[in-house]
């Protein structure tokens, strides 16, 4: 949620700054990383939220990221976030650390 983050950034002293920057925030990661733990502990364990990439931009139809029905354009999103999602798999299928 973007005003859910910008009220964030205003509480932590980091006003001023665009989505681009927050998204990438270290106390963003982490306030959305507690939102997905919070939902991940009422799903089944193969239902959960391994990883996750927060996208410098809302998908809107505006920018060609959904439809007029509100659906997402999976081949685009691919297309247009193609390293952050290979980055995300190159983390799932790494090995634990200290293996």
């Amino acid at each position: 949620d973007e005003a859910a983050i910008f009220d964030w950034a205003d509480r932590n002293g980091r006003q001023g700054l665009r989505l681009p920057e927050l998204v990438q925030d270290e106390g963003v990661q982490a306030l959305i990383q507690a939102e997905v733990e919070l939902v991940n502990a009422q799903l089944a364990r193969y239902e959960t939220i391994k990883y996750f990439h927060l996208a410098p931009e809302e998908f809107t139809v505006a920018n060609g990221m959904l439809t007029p029905t509100l659906k997402l354009k999976r081949q685009i999103v691919q297309a247009t976030y193609a390293a952050e999602l290979n980055q995300l798999y190159d983390e799932a299928l790494a090995p634990p650390p200290g293996r």
